[in-house]
């Protein structure tokens, strides 16, 4: 941090936490969930989940792994 924002490793890492918040984001919505990034100004890398939307998807992860049929090690 000392060497400061104009640097590539500092990019890097604006590039890759500006990612995870988008997939972050996109993994809430798709389970039902409205979030927004953070409009808290001492925590800007954040998200805030809002609540559950009226709609869900047509899947969810909950509902994927119930529909896993989970044997033991067959001999």
């Amino acid at each position: 941090m000392k060497a400061g924002v104009d640097t590539p490793a500092f990019i890097h890492l604006m590039i890759v936490l500006e990612g995870m918040l988008r997939v972050m984001k996109e993994i809430l919505s798709a389970e039902g969930f409205e979030a927004r990034d953070s409009t808290n100004d001492l925590g800007p890398f954040g998200i805030e989940v809002l609540g559950r939307l009226d709609r869900t998807s047509g899947w969810t992860t909950s509902s994927l792994i119930s529909s896993i049929d989970f044997q033991g090690p067959t001999s």
